[in-house]
C-alpha cells in the first residue's frame, strides 16, 4: 500500500512513498546495500575524536542496477562534524562544506549529469541524512564521517553515548515544516540487515569500559566489541577513566596549538587522599507556591538525603523561604546525628507564600563562618521566579571579594526558568548553575536532584586555580582573577573525591609560549602536562552553532532573543539586526529567523562544522551511468520496542520512488504530527464543573485534509463544533507490581518488567508515575547491605533511577517520582545485590507505584 501523506499525520514526514511487501518475514530484510558501520578513533579525557565509516556494497546478482541510496543515521546531538570523505572503489573524493541550498543544488546537478555524488545534511541535532547517487554493483562505496564529541562527567571520568539507530519520533503539527520534523527513520526493522563494529583507543593512559556492550582488547591494544559486530539496535556507551595520581590531583591540558589557542583543562582527583576537607553548607529551599507539587516533593527528598550524608566534621544550616524565611538554626551547627534528625523534621514545614529569595540569601551570607579551612557553599533550590535580580547579583559580587567567601550555587527546577539570573548568580558567586525540568516527560526530578547534590561531596582539595601566563583569557562562566605578575588565575573550585572537573579556555597570542600551573591551598603547585588535541577548536565552534540553532526553535520574544544573541557576543553590529524593523510582528519574526539562519551558515563555515543550514557535498568529476533505482536503508528497531512499530513501518525496503523523490533533497515535508493533531496548539482544554467533573474540549480533528476511515476525504471541523466529553476527575491510582520473595539470578532480581507476559496489564500503557513504595516485612535483613533499586524507563540498558535500598527504607519505603510512561515504553524494576545478601536470606516484599 502507499501511505498517503495528505491523509495520515503519522505517515512519512519527508513525503517518500513506500511500497510494503506483504508476506515477508519481518526479521528477514529485503535488499539493503549498506553492509556495515564502523567506528574508529580515540577518547582522551572529555573529548573523543571519532571516524564513522559506512560501507555500501551489493553484488550484480542481488541487483544489476545503478542505485541511489538514502539513509537516516544518528550522531550524538553535541557532535561537531568536521569533514566527510567518499571513496567510489579506488577513487577518493573530499567533500566540501557549503550552504545547504547550494550543496543540494550541486547534488541534483551531478545526479542529472550522470555523475556519482554524495550529500550529507543534518535534519535534527542528532539525525543526519546520507544520499549517495551512482552506486555500482560489485563496487565498495565508503563514506567516512569525522566528528568530535564532548563527554558527560561520570564519577572521575567521562561517558560518551554513541547512538546506533534512529527511532520513530512524534512530531507536533505546528513543527511539521521545521528541519527537526525530518529527524525520522525512513524504515524500521528488527534486523535492518547491516551491522556495527568498533575499534577505539583510550588516550593518555586512560581505560575504556562500556555498560551497554562487552569490550575486548585487540592485539594492537585497541578496544573492540567482544562479538566483533552487532545489530545496531541500542546505543553504545563508552566510559573513559583517566590515569590518576595516587595522592595528589592530576591536571592535563588538551590544546589545539594554534596562535589563538583553544584548550581544555581536565583536573582529576587522586585515588587516595590523605585529607578530606570539611564542608560548611547552607541550604536554601524554596517553599513558595510556585514550587508546590512534584518540585516541592523532589526538593525535600533530595535535601533530606543530602543532610543524612553529612559527616561529623561538617557544619550546616537549613532555611525554608517563601514570603518569610524560616531558619533551622541561627548559625551553622555540627552535622551530628541529633542535629540532622531535627533538621529533617524541620524540613517537613508546609507553609507557603511568595518567593523572597534575596532576603534569605542575605541572611545566609551574613551568618557566622566556621573557623578553619572549609569548603564553603550556599546551595539554593528554587524555580528562580523572582524580580529583584539586581540586588541579588550585588550580594554575590560582594561575597566573592571575601577571602573566606561562600560559593553560591543554584539548582533551578522549572520548565521556563529565569536562566539569565541563575547563570549570573552562579558566575559571580563562583558556584554552579544547574537546570532541572519538573516535566514527567523528562528525567525523574528526584534522581536528578540527588545526582546534582553529590557535587558537594567532601572535597579532597579546596580553592584550586589554574595560572596561565596571559592577561586576557576567555573562559566560559568561570571567575578569572589577574595576579600582579601578569598571570590569570582561573577558578576551578573545590575538587570532590571521585569526580573530575574541566573547563574550556581561549587564550590570545602572546610574546611567550603558554605555561600552566595548577595551584592548591597553602600555595602548593602541581605539574601540568600538555597534549596536542586539534579537535578542541572544532568543539568550540560547534557549541556556538548549536546555541544559534537552539535560538531558531526556542520561540523567544524578540526582545529576549536579542538579549540571548548579545550573550553569545552578537550585538547589532555582528548579528545583522540593526536594520529598521518591519511594522508587523509576523514580518519582524520572519526577518529575525532569516538573520539567525544567515548567522548559522556564517559560523558553520567559519568553524568548518556541519549545521542544519549547511551540508557536505562531494561530486565525482567524470560522468558515469545514470541512476536507475532508488532504495532506502532501514534503521534497527530499538531493543525493547514493541513489534507494532515494525508493522506500522515498511517491512520491504526494495522500492522505486523516483516520482516521490523527484523534488530532490530539501523539499518541504508535507506531513508531521502524531496520529491525531490537536487544533489550537496541541493541548487538552480541561474546564472544572460544579459537580466535581471535568469537561474536556476534545479537538480530535486533523488540520488540513482529513480521512474518515471509509476512503472519503473530509473538511476540517471548526473548533466550535468539536466534541465535548465529560468524565469524573480521577484520583491517583495504585498499582501493585510485585509481591513475594525476590528470585535472584546472578546479582540481580527483576521485580517487574513490562515486556514479560506475566507482568502485562499490571501497569497502564500511558500514565504518570508519582510515587514508589516498597514494603519489606523484615527490614533489618536489608539494612546497610549495599542493595539498590534500579528503575529502567524506555532505555533497557542504562537505568533512569538508582536508589540505595537503605535510603528508601529509612524514608519509610516511600519515594516521590515524576515519570511519564507512554504506550509500548519499557518499564523495569530491578534489585541489585552485589554482596549476595538476598541469596542467603530473602524477605517478602511488595512494590507499589501510584
Amino acid at each position: 500500500m502507499i501511505f498517503n501523506t495528505r491523509w495520515f499525520d503519522n505517515s512519512r514526514p519527508d513525503g517518500i512513498a513506500v511500497l510494503e511487501i506483504h508476506g515477508r518475514d519481518p526479521s528477514c530484510p529485503g535488499f539493503v546495500p549498506l553492509r556495515r558501520t564502523s567506528l574508529t578513533g580515540s577518547v582522551s579525557g572529555p573529548l573523543a575524536d571519532f571516524t564513522l565509516t559506512h560501507t555500501f556494497r551489493y553484488s550484480k546478482e542481488e541487483n544489476p542496477h545503478v542505485l541511489e541510496a538514502v539513509y537516516r543515521f544518528p550522531l550524538p546531538g553535541d557532535a561537531a562534524v568536521t569533514g566527510i570523505d567518499v571513496s567510489f572503489g579506488d577513487v577518493t573524493i573530499h567533500s566540501v562544506l557549503k550552504p545547504r541550498r547550494e550543496a543540494e543544488a550541486d547534488y541534483r546537478t551531478a545526479k542529472a549529469g550522470k555523475k556519482a555524488a554524495v550529500l550529507v545534511t543534518r535534519e535534527s541535532p542528532d539525525v543526519l541524512t546520507l544520499r549517495i547517487a551512482g552506486i555500482l554493483p560489485d563496487e565498495d562505496v565508503m563514506i567516512t564521517t569525522r566528528y568530535v564529541q564532548a563527554g558527560m562527567p561520570q564519577k572521575s571520568g567521562f561517558s560518551f553515548r554513541i547512538p546506533l539507530t534512529t527511532a520513530p519520533r512524534y512530531v507536533r503539527g505546528d513543527e511539521r515544516y521545521s528541519r527537526h520534523a525530518n529527524g525520522q527513520p525512513l524504515a524500521v526493522l528488527r534486523d535492518p540487515g547491516h551491522r556495527f563494529s568498533l575499534s577505539v583507543s583510550a588516550g593518555q593512559a586512560g581505560l575504556l569500559e562500556s555498560p551497554t556492550h562487552t569490550l575486548a582488547r585487540g592485539p594492537d591494544g585497541l578496544f573492540i566489541l567482544a562479538g566483533i559486530e552487532v545489530i545496531p539496535d541500542r546505543d553504545c556507551v563508552l566510559v573513559w577513566e583517566p590515569a590518576r595520581h595516587e595522592t595528589r590531583p592530576a591536571c592535563q591540558v588538551f590544546s589545539n596549538g594554534s596562535e589563538e589557542t583553544h584548550l581544555l583543562v581536565l583536573v582529576s582527583p587522586p585515588y587516595e587522599s590523605p585529607v578530606r576537607y570539611p564542608r560548611e553548607i547552607i541550604i536554601l529551599v524554596d517553599h513558595s507556591g510556585s514550587m508546590e507539587g512534584a518540585k516541592w516533593e523532589a526538593a525535600d527528598w533530595a535535601v533530606e538525603h543530602f543532610i543524612n550524608g553529612l559527616t561529623d566534621q561538617d557544619v550546616f544550616n537549613l532555611c525554608l523561604f517563601e514570603s518569610s524565611s524560616y531558619w533551622f538554626s541561627r548559625q551553622p551547627l555540627p552535622a551530628r546525628e541529633e542535629n540532622k534528625e531535627r533538621a529533617i523534621r524541620f524540613l517537613a514545614d508546609k507553609r507557603s507564600g511568595g518567593t523572597e529569595l534575596g532576603v534569605a540569601l542575605e541572611q545566609a551570607l551574613s551568618q557566622v563562618r566556621a573557623a578553619g579551612l572549609f569548603s564553603r557553599n550556599v546551595i539554593i533550590i528554587t524555580d528562580g521566579a523572582v524580580s529583584d535580580s539586581a540586588r541579588i547579583l550585588r550580594m554575590a559580587d560582594c561575597e566573592s571579594q571575601r577571602k573566606d567567601a561562600r560559593r553560591i550555587s543554584l539548582l533551578c527546577i522549572d520548565a521556563a526558568p529565569n536562566s539569565n539570573l541563575v547563570h549570573q548568580v552562579a558566575e559571580r558567586g563562583g558556584g554552579i548553575a544547574k537546570f532541572l525540568s519538573s516535566s514527567p516527560q523528562e528525567e525523574d526530578i528526584t534522581s536528578a536532584l540527588d545526582e546534582v547534590l553529590q557535587l558537594w561531596d567532601a572535597p579532597v582539595v579546596v580553592g584550586l586555580t589554574l595560572a596561565v601566563n596571559r592577561d586576557n583569557l576567555l573562559v566560559d562562566r568561570r571567575k578569572v582573577k589577574k595576579a600582579p605578575d601578569g598571570k590569570c588565575h582561573i577558578d576551578l573550585g573545590d575538587l570532590p573525591s571521585g569526580r573530575s572537573t574541566w573547563v574550556v579556555v581561549r587564550a590570545p597570542p602572546g610574546p611567550e609560549p603558554l605555561h600552566y600551573e595548577l595551584c592548591g591551598p597553602g600555595n602548593s603547585t602541581f605539574p601540568v602536562p600538555v597534549f596536542a588535541c586539534p579537535a578542541v577548536s572544532a568543539l568550540f565552534g560547534a557549541r556556538i552553532v548549536a546555541e544559534l540553532e537552539y535560538l531558531v526553535h526556542a520561540d523567544y520574544p524578540e526582545k529576549e532573543l536579542l538579549q540571548q544573541l548579545a550573550g553569545l557576543g552578537y550585538g547589532p553590529d555582528r548579528s545583522g539586526m540593526s536594520s529598521p524593523a518591519a511594522v508587523y510582528a509576523e514580518n519582524r519574526m520572519k526577518d529575525v529567523r532569516n538573520t539567525l539562519q544567515d548567522l548559522i551558515i556564517r559560523e558553520s563555515l567559519r568553524a568548518s562544522v556541519l549545521s542544519s543550514e549547511t551540508a557536505f557535498v562531494a561530486v565525482r568529476s567524470e560522468p558515469g551511468k545514470p541512476v536507475e533505482e532508488e532504495v532506502i536503508v532501514p534503521n534497527a528497531l530499538p531493543d525493547g520496542w514493541s513489534e507494532s512499530f515494525v508493522v506500522t513501518m515498511p517491512t520491504g525496503m526494495k522500492m522505486s520512488c523516483r516520482k516521490s523523490m523527484a523534488a530532490g533533497p530539501g523539499a518541504a515535508p508535507v506531513s508531521g504530527g502524531g496520529i491525531l493533531e490537536w487544533i489550537g496548539g496541541g493541548g487538552n482544554a480541561f474546564i472544572a464543573q460544579p459537580d466535581g467533573t471535568m469537561k474536556l474540549e476534545k479537538r480530535t480533528v486533523i488540520s488540513g485534509a482529513g480521512y474518515d476511515g471509509t476512503g472519503n476525504c473530509r473538511k476540517p471541523v471548526p473548533p466550535s463544533q468539536a466534541a465535548i466529553t465529560s468524565f469524573p476527575v480521577q484520583q491517583p491510582a495504585e498499582y501493585r507490581l510485585f509481591a513475594g520473595t525476590p528470585v535472584v539470578m546472578g546479582d540481580e532480581s527483576v521485580l517487574f518488567d513490562s515486556s514479560r507476559p506475566c507482568d502485562a496489564g499490571k501497569l497502564p500503557d500511558s500514565c504518570v508515575l508519582k510515587k514508589l513504595e516498597i514494603m519489606v516485612r523484615e527490614q533489618h535483613l536489608l539494612r546497610r547491605t549495599g542493595i539498590y533499586l534500579l528503575l529502567y524507563v524506555d532505555d533497557p540498558v542504562v537505568p533512569g533511577i538508582k536508589i540505595p535500598l537503605d535510603d528508601l527504607l529509612r524514608h519509610g519505603g516511600s519515594r516521590p517520582l515524576n515519570i511519564q510512561r507512554v504506550r509500548d515504553e519499557l518499564f523495569r524494576i530491578v534489585l541489585v545485590d552485589p554482596a549476595g545478601v538476598l541469596k542467603k536470606n530473602s524477605p517478602v516484599m511488595e512494590v507499589i507505584v501510584r
